[in-house]
């Protein structure tokens, strides 16, 4: 069996919690930080609204040559259109995040947790074939239970578009492989009071074991995979420790760099 390739990152790359303990208490590039540690980050940003170019080809100068983002789709796409009338809004996006280059990763499609199969099966269908194919990657997430049947699993496999597997620290979702990649969000409850957001808070070790498992047999040729902070309080600790129990060597910082010697 082949193992597939394995890039783990955190949601977000910037947080006042993490000064002092992951990033550098005084003023510093948080980007070029956190990209000597990791090789992906999910952005965070982008959800609220589209960016503009010049602002990611700064994302892309800032972090070294075999790093990758993703990106979330704007919440105007998601949430307040619903994939209805939503060809401008995407394409805008596309083209500002584009300027990453063969720096670019999945693009994420976060659905609300009302967006139900009833409401939108027939607005999914119309939407997928609009999506551009050579050289993306589209990951879609359902957060309504009516989604999670077969045949939405074969719609996407039809175009190649990963089923985001998201653990929302109370449940492994049924694991529907649906592209030739597979992308995992570990986001726990965010309802949940951990903050600070600086240490490890809450034990995980029982759901790792058994996302470790899942992850290293997936039948994909890559895996991107995500930590929110409220899944045990500190996402660089939970990718860390993550890809320690895969086998994986994490990066650390050089004794100069980091605020505290060395990170976790």
């Amino acid at each position: 069996m082949n193992i597939p390739e394995i890039r783990l990152g955190t949601s977000g790359w910037k947080y006042d919690d993490w000064k002092g303990v992951f990033l550098p208490s005084k003023p510093a590039d948080e980007l070029a930080v956190y990209a000597r540690v990791f090789d992906t980050v999910e952005i965070d940003s982008t959800w609220y609204h589209s960016p503009a170019r010049r602002v990611v080809e700064s994302w892309r100068r800032r972090v070294p040559p075999d790093f990758r983002f993703a990106a979330k789709v704007p919440r105007a796409i998601t949430h307040d259109k619903r994939l209805v009338d939503c060809e401008s809004e995407l394409s805008e996006f596309l083209d500002a995040i584009s300027a990453l280059g063969e720096k670019l990763g999945p693009i994420l499609f976060q659905f609300p947790p009302d967006f139900s199969a009833r409401d939108g099966e027939a607005t999914l269908r119309r939407f997928l074939p609009l999506l551009p194919r050579q050289g993306w990657q589209f990951a879609l997430e359902f957060r309504h239970d009516s989604w999670f049947q077969d045949r939405f699993a074969e719609l996407l496999r039809e175009h190649n578009v990963a089923w985001t597997l998201a653990d929302f620290g109370a449940f492994v979702p049924q694991v529907y492989v649906t592209a030739d990649f597979s992308y995992v969000r570990w986001l726990g409850n965010r309802h949940e009071r951990l903050e600070p957001l600086s240490e490890l808070k809450k034990e995980r070790e029982a759901e790792e074991i058994q996302w470790a498992q899942v992850v290293s047999e997936l039948p994909v040729r890559e895996v991107w995979g995500f930590f929110n902070n409220h899944w045990a309080g500190f996402s660089p600790g939970s990718a860390q420790g993550f890809a320690r129990r895969l086998g994986l060597k994490p990066r650390v910082l050089p004794p100069e760099e980091s605020s505290q010697g060395t990170l976790f």
